[in-house]
């Protein structure tokens, strides 16, 4: 599916110069999405466009793009489509995806996304920029008080590709991880589930995380396990229905969800939750699950609470939109960047634009990250 929401008509007052005109585009596993705000000091911010298309599948594998052709692709289309809908010449953007920490340990894999920024720069005079944080990092920073990382906080990013996390107390960030599995591998697990065990093969993606998002839950108990079936599809020629059990999708789901997790399990058992005042701040559109916060709260023991930036977003017709949890990564990159996306003049001469990067290195990267493995 394709979101494309135009702005509307936006006074002189909200676009004067003082303003600082801010761009950003959120790499994600499933869709990539970006968005125009204007910034003004003591003001809040005011959403002008905000642009969401489904990537191309193979573009970002476990929070990382991995095809250059792909990838350059999509950061131009939403480029395009932001200036076309808010009718400002964009020429700087921030630029943020989930798998940018594995590169200290996988130095290859920022190949193709530092590819991809210098050819939009060389093409389309565009000066993009890569955040100079990982997503992680500046979503917990504009999520958290200070309260809560003096406390100790345990910030949570529930991904489609990736599952991160960051531990604060003291005022600071004690440590990080992103783990490269996320709810894709829900996905992934059900649909292998459905394939072998029900026969219904190549059943839809996108049906599979509806599935799971209406009779799934992070809590599991009598109630949960019932033996009422959920109908998948109609069987055709007389044949049975190709059904499945709530019991049977939240045991296939609460599987994956403890392997995600695995590091709140870690924490709990070095006794880490037991301190006064800990808490847990939870986000991404993994959060969507039902029963989340109320199932780490009966883990841990402590105060569970999404992460909601919409104090600092003024009201307007995209308020409710940027809202959802699928869009926190991006929320976060237009509060982070600073800088004004409007374009300038060009210089008197222009560089003759160099030749396209060769793409062998995206078949390599492709062969690195197996759908299925979590590993690395």
């Amino acid at each position: 599916m394709i979101f494309n929401f135009k702005h509307k008509n936006t006074s002189d007052s909200k676009m004067d110069e003082d303003n600082t005109i801010v761009a950003a585009i959120d790499l994600g596993t499933d869709k990539i999405a970006g968005g125009i705000v204007s910034k003004k000091k003591g003001s809040k911010a005011i959403v002008l466009s905000l642009q969401s298309e489904k990537c191309k599948p193979g573009t970002i594998i476990k929070g990382n793009a991995v095809n250059s052709d792909n990838t350059e692709f999509h950061l131009n289309s939403i480029l395009t489509k932001l200036s076309n809908a808010s009718k400002i010449e964009v020429d700087k953007c921030i630029i943020g995806f989930a798998g940018q920490p594995l590169f200290e340990k996988r130095p290859e894999l920022a190949t193709t996304i530092n590819d991809s920024v210098r050819y939009l720069r060389q093409r389309k005079y565009r000066t993009c920029t890569i955040a100079d944080k990982s997503l992680l990092e500046i979503n917990a920073e504009k999520s958290l008080t200070e309260a809560e990382k003096n406390n100790g906080c345990l910030f949570i990013d529930l991904g489609c590709g990736t599952t991160s996390f960051a531990v604060y107390e003291g005022g600071t960030k004690l440590t990080s991880t992103v783990w490269p599995a996320g709810t894709s591998n829900i996905v992934n697990d059900l649909q292998t589930y459905i394939a072998e065990e029900i026969g219904l093969v190549n059943y839809q993606r996108a049906n599979i995380e509806k599935l799971y998002l209406a009779f799934g839950t992070a809590i599991i108990d009598d109630q949960t396990m019932i033996p009422k079936k959920i109908r998948l599809s109609k069987a055709e020629d007389n044949e049975h229905d190709y059904l499945i059990t709530y019991g049977t999708l939240n045991d296939v789901l609460h599987a994956r969800l403890e392997s995600n997790l695995g590091f709140v399990k870690k924490l709990k058992e070095v006794g880490w939750f037991n301190r006064p005042n800990r808490s847990i701040v939870i986000s991404g559109g993994g959060s969507r699950l039902k029963n989340l916060s109320q199932f780490l709260q009966n883990s841990t023991g402590v105060e569970v609470r999404f992460a909601n930036l919409s104090a600092y977003f003024e009201q307007n017709e995209f308020s409710d939109l940027i809202a959802n949890p699928v869009y926190f990564g991006l929320e976060s990159l237009l509060l982070y960047g600073d800088f004004d996306c409007r374009k300038t003049e060009e210089p008197a001469e222009k560089k003759k634009p160099q030749s396209k990067p060769k793409r062998g290195i995206s078949k390599f990267l492709n062969s690195l990250f197996d759908e299925n493995n979590e590993k690395i």
